[in-house]
């Protein structure tokens, strides 16, 4: 008996060598359970499999989880979903139980969506409380699945306290905000109620026009700002970097137009190119 226990103990070893290996399961550990498995103490070594058991588990889960995300960005909306279900049914966090929600709003599959996004709105506010963005975010996402299904009596409140929650965060005059509008003003429509949607649109069309404008007068300092950046340095090798300060000190890093100005930079410098103001620019 004892000899095949060494045996076994042989084969432990090389077995734990190799999860040690695919897991990053330190040495330390690894002989610590070792040297108890020797001494028929078993606990240690089962805790180590168990532990090696979740890690794996988990490496799977966000192999199908990027699986996802190239299909879902490919337009292959079915193998994304079955990716992001195995992915969550593998490890249910809360990343991958929105992505596999995302994917049932997208191809309408309600009776799944419905709990699957109840159970995130409860889920992100015991993580991010009831006041912020995210929260705002999981409300909205649960309204618009109400409103498709015609359950305008549960969408409204839920949009109600999101386009509450966008005013108070964001400020009248961000995107999300009229987003918030847009939204409630759809609903008020679908039901006939055209005098209460009427304002609301006008008031997210009001921040558009806002936010697009904004937008066109930071381009024109973005364009005012990298010719400045080419005259200083006598061709100016690296322009980004100085457009990229200019845009945080103008909107904030977080700001969302930021991100619409830094999508326009490639257009702006390669008409810029073109106009052989770029000297030595690849």
């Amino acid at each position: 008996a004892f000899r095949e226990h060494m045996q076994r103990g042989t084969q432990l070893a090389q077995i734990l060598a190799e999860t040690a290996q695919r897991h990053a399961i330190g040495e330390n550990r690894i002989n610590s359970a070792m040297q108890a498995f020797e001494n028929f103490s078993y606990d240690e070594v089962m805790a180590l499999f168990r532990e090696s058991g979740r890690l794996g588990v988990m490496q799977a889960a966000s192999s199908a989880y990027t699986q996802g995300l190239i299909e879902e960005d490919a337009v292959n909306w079915q193998d994304a979903l079955d990716h992001y279900k195995r992915a969550y049914d593998l490890d249910a966090t809360l990343e991958h139980q929105k992505a596999y929600a995302r994917l049932c709003w997208r191809m309408g599959r309600w009776e799944e969506a419905v709990p699957l996004n109840k159970d995130i709105l409860e889920q992100v506010a015991a993580e991010y409380g009831k006041t912020g963005n995210e929260y705002a975010a999981a409300l909205n996402n649960l309204g618009m699945i109400y409103d498709n299904i015609g359950r305008y009596d549960d969408a409204e409140p839920l949009y109600d306290q999101a386009l509450s929650i966008h005013r108070r965060m964001l400020g009248a005059d961000h995107p999300n905000t009229a987003g918030g509008l847009n939204n409630l003003a759809a609903l008020y429509e679908s039901q006939g109620r055209y005098d209460e949607a009427e304002p609301l649109y006008e008031e997210a069309l009001s921040i558009r026009r806002r936010v697009l404008e904004q937008i066109t007068q930071v381009r024109r300092l973005a364009c005012i700002t990298l010719r400045g950046c080419i005259v200083s340095r006598g061709g100016m090798r690296r322009p980004r970097r100085c457009l990229m300060k200019q845009w945080r000190l103008w909107l904030g890093a977080e700001h969302p137009n930021t991100k619409i100005v830094r999508d326009n930079y490639e257009e702006l410098l390669a008409e810029m190119k073109e106009e052989g103001a770029v000297v030595g620019s690849k």
